[in-house]
């Protein structure tokens, strides 16, 4: 097949859509498929070379509220004409910004089936903060909540058809009026094979977070849990991986809070490197207070590398719970500062949620779920 992927985020960025744009393209490559990827042209030179891949960069002006993200034209003819030339048999946009906008266009002008992917609740209060709605009092206002839902509606109803990773983010698509039919497939993941980049352990006994350090992953909440639960516990650290707008306040926190030798932020590791690293194995268990996703990809990978999650009841999260860890109220600090001290207390309990960890991730075979990606484009191909 020939695949045109749209997508508004892509490398040199580390972040879930990220994450699951390369594997996807990488494994449909695998496959002897030929791709066409139209992503933002990036702030620095990278290498991304695959046979059947072809990279068109897009150039734009950055977010005010989110630098690493850029503005498109929205109705490009370079895209238009480079599409047109490809001649592809489908077309898969993967965030609802602006070049995703240019799939839409595209696959109405060309007349090609579209398919698209929901990965993101830009219309809920967690990211209406991203963009600074919560400085206004406006992050929780039902009119720009409704009208966001009503964008998100139009927007992905365009396509032929709608993939999500999770039921509860199916379910509640649909609860919300989206007319087009919307199927669950999950992210998936490969399951670690040998450590190729493994990492002396500096650190001794550990907590971790991977992901972006932005509002609406709540690590505000994580670092004062952690610093409740550093009252009953002196040693153990908070390792914290990533980049993103609110690293800056973030690193006051801990200040405020004393905790510059307990919570360390390590920056922005690539993906592959800390697939091949062992700082998902050397943790003591993995934590997020994230009530924003629409899966988790990082408690996914966290499962996969057997780590104990301790997580909050929202939204998708949950279906990646089943005895391999805590959950906790959402934005509950103490129980969080609980959760934590179960955890570096009980051994037996962090070896049972171990194994049910691996047991679930087991169920995320990135195989399974491009083999079900590929039966939906093989259907819309067919009509």
């Amino acid at each position: 097949m020939k695949i045109a992927v749209f997508t508004d985020t892509f490398l040199p960025q580390v972040n879930g859509v990220v994450t699951n744009v390369i594997d996807l393209i990488k494994e449909l490559s695998k496959k002897n498929h030929q791709l066409l990827v139209f992503a933002p042209k990036p702030s620095k030179k990278i290498s991304f070379i695959l046979k059947g891949v072809k990279i068109d960069h897009i150039g734009g002006l950055p977010a005010v509220f989110y630098p690493e993200f850029y503005f498109t034209n929205p109705i490009s003819f370079q895209i238009l004409k480079t599409t047109e030339k490809f001649n592809p048999d489908i077309i898969h946009f993967h965030t609802p910004i602006t070049i995703g906008f240019n799939a839409i266009i595209t696959a109405k002008y060309l007349k090609k089936p579209l398919v698209s992917t929901f990965n993101t609740y830009f219309m809920e209060p967690e990211y209406l903060r991203v963009v600074g709605l919560d400085r206004f009092g406006l992050d929780k206002n039902r009119f720009i909540n409704r009208f966001s839902w009503q964008f998100a509606r139009f927007f992905y109803d365009q396509s032929d058809i709608i993939i999500t990773p999770s039921q509860f983010t199916k379910d509640d698509l649909i609860k919300h009026g989206f007319i087009k039919p919307v199927i669950k497939i999950s992210n998936g993941i490969n399951l670690p094979k040998k450590l190729k980049k493994p990492i002396k352990n500096h650190f001794g006994q550990y907590f971790l977070y991977v992901g972006r350090l932005s509002k609406e992953k709540n690590i505000s909440l994580l670092i004062t849990s952690f610093k409740k639960f550093s009252l009953f516990d002196q040693k153990t650290k908070l390792l914290i991986i990533g980049e993103g707008p609110e690293k800056n306040d973030l690193k006051k926190l801990v200040i405020n809070f004393h905790l510059n030798n307990r919570v360390l932020f390590l920056g922005s590791i690539t993906h592959d490197t800390l697939m091949e690293s062992n700082y998902y194995s050397n943790a003591l268990a993995f934590i997020s207070a994230s009530t924003s996703e629409t899966q988790g990809l990082s408690i996914l990978e966290a499962c996969s590398f057997k780590l104990p999650i301790i997580a909050v009841k929202a939204r998708a999260v949950t279906e990646l719970f089943n005895n391999n860890g805590i959950l906790c109220q959402p934005n509950n600090i103490g129980e969080l500062a609980d959760a934590l001290k179960v955890m570096t207390s009980n051994e037996n309990l962090r070896s049972k949620f171990s194994y049910q960890s691996l047991e679930i991730a087991k169920k995320h075979s990135l195989n399974t779920t491009i083999k079900e990606l590929e039966n939906i484009y093989m259907s819309l191909i067919k009509k």
